[in-house]
């Protein structure tokens, strides 16, 4: 784990195994949305609009990313739980972006990195940490955000979810 202010960085093991089941179920999902004509959401790709329920991935999520925070963030707030609030997908091409933006009702925010050739996440007011592929990142949900543009040829594909934390009684 690196600590940097406000953000909690670690690297997920298996990323490369991981990162081969997100991609598959994410080319075969036939609800996701080409977000290319708004201004403020140039997203390539995602099923943020199409979840009825839980995604079908969800469980590779749960598997994997949670007890990543379990072991290394609460421990920090003294918490006993997660309550995990949902997962979407987002993937960028070439010229994509997404503007800034915040997430309310929840405490933390998070951000996987499947594919990341370039363009981390920008945080509005601060320095924002140093970020590769096969990291979660995790924040404050309150923290104003965006996805600048990728200027890659290759393509940017996130698991961005939100959770809070339960606190432990005395």
């Amino acid at each position: 784990m690196s600590k940097h202010e406000l953000f909690y960085l670690y690297d997920v093991p298996n990323h490369d195994e991981i990162k081969d089941k997100l991609l598959l179920y994410f080319d075969e999902l036939t609800e996701k949305h080409n977000l290319c004509q708004n201004p403020s959401r140039n997203i390539s790709s995602t099923d943020y609009f199409h979840l009825k329920g839980s995604p079908p991935y969800k469980p590779i999520i749960l598997d994997n990313l949670v007890p990543i925070i379990i072991d290394k963030l609460l421990p920090v707030f003294y918490c006993k739980g997660i309550e995990f609030q949902g997962c979407w997908f987002q993937q960028y091409n070439k010229g994509s972006d997404f503007s800034y933006h915040n997430h309310p009702r929840s405490h933390f925010a998070g951000i996987y990195y499947i594919e990341l050739p370039d363009s981390p996440t920008e945080f509005l007011g601060f320095d924002s940490p140093t970020v590769n592929e096969g990291q979660l990142l995790v924040f404050p949900s309150y923290l104003v955000h965006k996805s600048p543009v990728n200027n890659s040829d290759e393509r940017k594909t996130v698991v961005a979810f939100n959770f809070s934390i339960t606190f432990k009684e005395h």
